[in-house]
């Protein structure tokens, strides 16, 4: 048997993280307006959270520092779990709108549909009709533990040795090794290029050796979408434009995990 698990029964997925950059941070206006998704949102994502915050203005005249009034800061509405952590989460602060999903078990066809309606009614709900989106964002976020003897950890237990992502030293310093790298990808036929980032961990954490891979990939428009409500109508390839960029990102992340894991480890999480 391998010392090596996914972190859940059929798959590896820790934390997934959907995400609509915008070009200008939100307006108090814009998350006074998300405030009234409450009601809307009272059985599914139940608890609500406002941020709020000061600043300050500095007069050049008089040489003083003035206080700003509170202003809202952040929205946000989440779903807890028996133990008090939240499985689901929309948010909103700065320039983006995200939503945080924990408990991945149903698979992207089932789990898609469910965020892009929570990002439906936010985006609906926002004054500002002309924010212009910049990028939208797919993160994954796996994990594999390792419950053999410390000493005996290879990469290979995890990964492809020879992947293009590793680079040889990580497969000979045992059990504590960290990687940061950057790409970016680009698509003929369309006016995007995809940043991809990648962050892959060993390290320990509560007790237990983990191998983390944090996989992020952006779609940066070359143009921004103007209106940020057509992400929901336009269509490109018979899908809405969110549909369609949204799934090309997680098939992003598949490829990623296929040329990157052992074929042990595809088996174990079933990565077609």
């Amino acid at each position: 048997m391998s010392p090596v698990r996914p972190v859940k029964p059929n798959h590896s997925i820790n934390e997934v993280v959907f995400v609509l950059h915008f070009s200008k941070s939100l307006s108090e206006s814009d998350l006074q307006s998300l405030v009234q998704l409450e009601d809307q949102f009272k059985d599914e994502l139940p608890k609500m959270e406002e941020k709020k915050g000061s600043g300050f203005s500095f007069s050049t005249e008089n040489q003083q520092m003035e206080m700003l009034p509170s202003m809202l800061m952040s929205v946000a509405f989440k779903r807890m779990n028996d133990k008090n952590e939240f499985d689901w989460a929309l948010r909103a602060e700065r320039n983006f709108i995200a939503v945080n999903y924990l408990n991945y078990g149903n698979g992207w066809k089932e789990i898609w549909p469910k965020v892009k309606d929570y990002l439906t009614h936010a985006a609906q709900k926002l004054i500002n009709t002309e924010l212009s989106v910049e990028s939208l964002a797919l993160q994954y976020i796996d994990r594999f533990i390792y419950e053999g003897q410390i000493d005996c950890y290879e990469a290979s237990t995890v990964f492809d040795e020879q992947s293009e992502y590793l680079n040889k030293k990580v497969t000979t310093v045992g059990p504590y090794w960290h990687i940061h790298q950057g790409w970016f990808e680009t698509i003929k036929e369309l006016p995007v290029r995809i940043l991809n980032i990648l962050n892959i961990t060993a390290a320990m954490a509560d007790k237990e050796h983990h191998t983390t891979i944090d996989h992020s990939a952006t779609i940066q428009f070359k143009q921004k979408i103007t209106n940020h409500k057509t992400l929901f109508e336009d269509i490109i390839k018979g899908k809405t434009t969110i549909d369609y960029y949204f799934d090309l990102l997680h098939e992003e992340n598949k490829q990623v995990l296929r040329e990157l894991l052992n074929k042990e480890r595809i088996d174990d999480i079933k990565l077609t």
